[in-house]
């Protein structure tokens, strides 16, 4: 499961904003009211649970302890006291007590999930798979209507490479849970991961609709539409996105990508030089650009601006194999479509675009992403160079 900041509930929230009107310094103490005693415990637990939380906010962690644990002689039934108290021993790395209290909040409210997602997300954090696949079942056992633990279950299906398990935990919440963001979002990373896009958006679609103006959803699913090669539908939500965040270069630069991929090449460009004369140390828009140039024949300019990339980062080997592909095409128009035509100097140079087409296609091979792609363009430049040699040797 992914690594989640260690929270606490919204009573915590709540307490913790209280301990600005109790106090938080060491030397305070506490006024017993004079009230009914079992009511004065449990008030007195709860000002002592509150001066914990505030340290425990400001990163006190000892302190945080020492006054929680007070809380509990008051009130040894204080649930989101144990809680607390094994979040402050796990930011300690002391697990074994970290688990103690997560445990002895289950014994004292088993009706409530949160000690069952807390305890189980240390013990798969920890790799304790087992265990924490027990304590996620025992909780859902309790508890069914916490969507995180149907996420934790599957996240162990997952560890275990047991991915039809894991999809059908995650199709049993998504079924329970469909306006549920942190459900949705974990069966869309576990879709992704298998590139299984098409499967997302029945998902991801309506929750766009009912969650018009959170940015991470209309981001996941421009992703998806990407995925599928639906351009169009991807550059709209990136185009909501802008007018919700106009100064975000990363929908910038994925809006131009749209663009491009849709053919709306003017308005790709129109997204690529404004991430450059926001910031020109970017190689990325300069990339993507130099493609644009490359393909409407533009040879000159497109390498100038794939030579500056890789000036700004040596190992990026897209740029490289983009200048393989500018070779490749020198090759083509300095040979012309009818070899017995052409000069032939212009075959021996086309021959030598053709080597130097080759050595940035074998060199942008090392990246497994780019060898089936290389690999393609490698062959059909050897064809290439094939019928120059063959061209060539008729004159010889």
């Amino acid at each position: 499961m992914p690594k989640k900041v260690l929270h606490v509930s919204a009573a915590i929230v709540t307490a913790a904003v209280a301990a600005l009107f109790v106090g938080c310094a060491p030397s305070q103490t506490v006024k017993q009211p004079t009230i009914v005693p079992e009511e004065a415990r449990r008030d007195t637990a709860k000002q002592y649970f509150s001066i914990g939380a505030g340290y425990f906010q400001t990163g006190e962690t000892e302190a945080a302890i020492k006054n929680l644990k007070r809380a509990l002689t008051y009130d040894p039934a204080y649930y989101d006291v144990y809680l607390m108290v094994g979040s402050a021993y796990r930011r300690l790395n002391d697990r074994a007590l970290a688990e103690d209290y997560y445990r002895q909040a289950i014994k004292v409210h088993p009706e409530q999930a949160k000690a069952y997602q807390d305890l189980g997300d240390m013990l798969l954090a920890s790799g304790r798979d087992t265990a924490a696949m027990s304590v996620y079942q025992d909780g859902l056992a309790n508890d069914s209507s916490n969507a995180d633990l149907y996420n934790g279950v599957a996240e162990v299906y997952l560890k275990w490479n047991n991915r039809a398990k894991a999809d059908s935990v995650y199709r049993r919440a998504i079924t329970r849970f469909p306006d549920e963001l942190s459900v949705v979002w974990n069966w869309a990373d576990f879709l992704f991961r298998q590139k299984r896009f098409a499967d997302a958006l029945p998902s991801l679609e309506p929750l766009a609709g009912k969650y018009p103006k959170i940015p991470e959803v209309r981001n996941k699913l421009a992703d998806a539409y990407a995925g599928v090669k639906q351009y169009s539908k991807a550059a709209a939500q990136l185009e909501t996105l802008l007018m919700l965040d106009p100064g975000n270069n990363g929908t910038v630069l994925r809006l131009g990508v749209s663009y491009q991929n849709t053919g709306r090449l003017k308005e790709a460009m129109q997204q690529y030089d404004t991430l450059i004369a926001r910031d020109s140390t970017q190689p990325l828009p300069y990339r993507f650009k130099a493609e644009i140039l490359a393909g409407q024949g533009n040879l000159n300019t497109a390498e100038q601006l794939l030579r500056k990339v890789l000036r700004m980062d040596s190992h990026d080997l897209l740029a490289v194999a983009d200048l393989g592909d500018v070779y490749l095409k020198r090759a083509g128009q300095v040979s012309g479509k009818n070899l017995a035509e052409t000069p032939t100097p212009a075959l021996d140079e086309a021959l030598r675009l053709c080597d130097e087409a080759k050595g940035y296609y074998a060199r942008a091979s090392s990246d497994p992403d780019l060898r089936d792609y290389t690999a393609s363009k490698t062959a059909y430049t050897d064809k290439l160079v094939r019928s120059l040699k063959l061209e060539r040797s008729v004159r010889d």
